[in-house]
């Protein structure tokens, strides 16, 4: 089913970001993208099957993470456009390549790349780029978060939540136990001992789970880079 970002929803969106998901929009006005290009922050736009040569020229201009993983495909135009984009620039399979390529090469050579629906190639004989772009630090969580929509290891990540809401929810109740049995012994020393026992051994176990996420963040991280330098 198709579903149509309008202006009106970009306004929407810009007024309230947290309000407005944009991620399920298949396709975009152009006068949509002009209103989105102004936006400061990450745009997920990871829904857009196409996207015509004004609203990628429009997009061009963003100056943050820009997310067009849905996209399959980009004309000349449009790839040219995306080129231009500053911030991390989120594509795969050809749409990434064609973007790729227009980044390679020189300002004046551009004009004669030939188009993939021509059938021809072109030896890249520039250098490729490092993989991927600079990362600044306002878009630093943003890449973690797109990392981890993109992660190899989704089953382990649901694993690592699910064990340590377990392991906080008893130790939740295994102080409660101790704060009750030494209220009824009259062991006042028992249940004052149980709540900061319990706090340190919660603030244990979030920092476990912090660290458990961490090392599949790199694990994922590392695989992106690889996956980038490979297409570079």
């Amino acid at each position: 089913m198709t579903k149509i970002l309008t202006l009106e929803i970009a306004q929407k969106f810009l007024n309230d970001p947290d309000g407005e998901s944009l991620g399920d929009y298949t396709s975009m006005d152009d006068a949509a993208a002009q209103a989105l290009a102004q936006h400061k922050g990450w745009l997920n736009l990871s829904g857009l099957t196409s996207l015509s040569d004004a609203a990628a020229e429009a997009l061009g201009q963003h100056k943050r993470d820009l997310n067009l993983l849905g996209l399959t495909s980009l004309s000349d135009a449009a790839a040219q456009a995306l080129a231009q984009h500053e911030g991390w620039l989120y594509l795969r399979g050809a749409a990434e390549e064609a973007v790729n390529l227009r980044k390679r090469l020189p300002q004046t050579a551009q004009s004669v790349v030939p188009s993939a629906a021509a059938g021809t190639q072109l030896k890249d004989s520039a250098t490729k780029p490092e993989g991927l772009e600079r990362i600044n630090e306002e878009s630093s969580h943003q890449f973690i978060e797109m990392v981890r929509t993109r992660t190899c290891y989704s089953t382990l990540r649901s694993v690592n939540d699910i064990l340590f809401v377990l392991c906080r929810v008893s130790t939740a109740i295994i102080s409660l136990m101790w704060t009750y049995i030494g209220i009824q012994r009259k062991e006042i020393w028992l249940w004052l001992l149980s709540i900061p026992v319990g706090v340190i051994i919660w603030i244990l176990f979030i920092a476990a789970q912090q660290s458990a996420s961490l090392l599949i963040d790199i694990a994922d991280t590392l695989i992106e880079q690889n996956r980038k330098k490979n297409r570079a």
